[in-house]
């Protein structure tokens, strides 16, 4: 079984009408594998900030969980280590809690849809005072942090530590270009659309034909040392591993068993 055959094996099962928490431990189960086979130190996604998310359900069917869950599984397809224990913190006013304010440390960010730039007589302040926490999904999605400014995102991914950062969002977002001191590998889509067809066109137009990333409207950017540090594990299967390897074109795949070509035989028993 190829790797790719593997994987597409995964996603038929994790597609499956199954509970949700049958469908994160085969999921857990599959980064067990790909994590037994690298050496100790290998810097691993363990823990995930889902910031402005409402939910972060892994396997879960609402949006952001849906996303979520599209983008680690597509992540562990290109190769990018995940630690078994991941876990999800979500992030949001209904929680009383501003990401900008805080310093709590994240592995991956998930920026799900935080618009851009403040809007007159659109917008308007998270009240920083705290108290009963807003639960009106149509405020919420235009309440911005007092500390909101596109640099702010940029410094706030870097004091947590960020090997990765996932935008959901288009033109009017936070998107990949809003963190400058990491490394593009998903562009942000700069033109509007409100049909898939058109945002998945927009994609294939940034990223050429071959570009096979799960979901549209995303946009990724890398810390550039944990890049370095974990292109000789990536695969060049797809889209996303092909940048990845072209980042760091001194740093190919190790010529081992090191790789997802090793999860053939362990797929095959989990299955």
């Amino acid at each position: 079984m190829t790797s790719k055959t593997a994987f597409d094996a995964m996603t038929q099962r994790m597609q499956t009408e199954q509970p949700v928490n049958a469908v994160e431990a085969y999921f857990r189960e599959l980064c067990a594998v790909r994590a037994a086979e690298l050496p100790a130190g290998t810097p691993m996604i363990k823990t995930i900030a889902a910031v402005g998310a409402l939910d972060g359900e892994f396997g879960g069917n609402e949006k952001d969980s849906a996303i979520m869950t599209q983008m680690l599984r597509y992540f562990l397809k290109t190769g990018i280590p995940i630690d078994p224990a991941f876990e999800v913190d979500v992030v949001n006013f209904r929680e009383n809690r501003d990401f900008l304010a805080e310093t709590k440390q994240a592995d991956l960010v998930f920026v799900a849809y935080i618009i851009r730039e403040h809007v007159m007589r659109v917008t308007k302040c998270f009240n920083t005072a705290g108290g009963r926490p807003d639960t009106d999904l149509d405020r919420l999605s235009v309440t911005l942090s007092p500390n909101h400014r596109e640099e702010k995102w940029n410094a706030r991914a870097k004091i947590a530590g960020a090997k990765l950062v996932l935008t959901q969002g288009g033109l009017f977002e936070i998107g990949s270009r809003s963190f400058p001191d990491f490394q593009p590998l998903i562009d942000s889509p700069t033109k509007y659309g409100t049909e898939k067809d058109q945002i998945t066109e927009t994609l294939q137009s940034l990223h050429g034909a071959d570009a096979d990333f799960p979901t549209p409207w995303i946009g990724l950017a890398a810390d550039a040392a944990y890049l370095k540090a974990v292109a000789p594990y990536i695969e060049g299967s797809t889209a996303l591993g092909r940048r990845m390897l072209a980042v760091n074109p001194s740093e190919a795949s190790l010529p081992t068993q090191t790789g997802l070509s090793g999860l053939r035989g362990s797929v095959r028993a989990l299955r």
